[in-house]
């Protein structure tokens, strides 16, 4: 990396062989869902579902995915500049300095926000927090092809399941859709998109 003016400094300057465990967690959401490359890419290959809720009921910050690689490097770079700036005023320990945790902490969400735009077909928002290990939980069972079960934070509230879009090529609808209304979903459907 360049010389930014800055001291060794974690968030700017990395070993190759350093691990540095951070607690991020992302919730990822889709506003367009219901288009080809999403079945594709994530739907099972269009034979599973997505799952709809209601974003009114969200009380956690949402942002907006950037698939624009200029943008997100004109974020770092003036946000590097600040930081150099108070350095150079305050010789300050950037370990302990107010301003340099708040840095820290919004770098570490922004990594989370871009995307290449080859992806912008998705217009993905997301939730990005940084918790505390010790506030963190675990899953009880291992996951099929994980070393570990799955640390997650659980949001500060439920949020209901209010529809069930099946994949083009889903399977057993029927039988899904006898289980699903009974736990109370609102709304079923079958996505129109034509599956070859």
């Amino acid at each position: 990396m360049e010389d930014t003016g800055i001291p060794r400094w974690r968030f700017l300057h990395k070993e190759t062989n350093e691990v540095i465990p951070t607690a991020t967690f992302i919730a990822s959401f889709d506003t367009e869902p219901d288009i080809l490359p999403m079945w594709v890419q994530y739907g099972d290959g269009a034979a599973g579902c997505m799952l709809g809720i209601n974003s009114e009921s969200i009380s956690e910050p949402v942002c907006e995915i950037v698939y624009d690689e200029p943008t997100a490097l004109k974020f770092t770079k003036e946000t590097i500049a600040i930081l150099k700036e108070h350095y150079i005023e305050t010789d300050c320990d950037i370990n302990f300095d107010p301003l340099f945790k708040y840095a820290a902490k919004n770098l570490e969400i922004v990594r989370y926000l871009y995307k290449s735009e080859h992806y912008k077909h998705e217009k993905e928002v997301r939730i990005v927090l940084l918790e505390m290990l010790s506030r963190t939980m675990d899953e009880d069972n291992l996951r099929v092809g994980e070393p570990f079960p799955r640390i997650f934070v659980e949001l500060t509230q439920a949020h209901r399941i209010k529809e069930v879009v099946f994949g083009p090529k889903a399977t057993g609808i029927d039988e899904m859709a006898i289980a699903l209304a009974k736990r109370g979903i609102e709304k079923l459907s079958k996505s129109s998109i034509k599956f070859k």
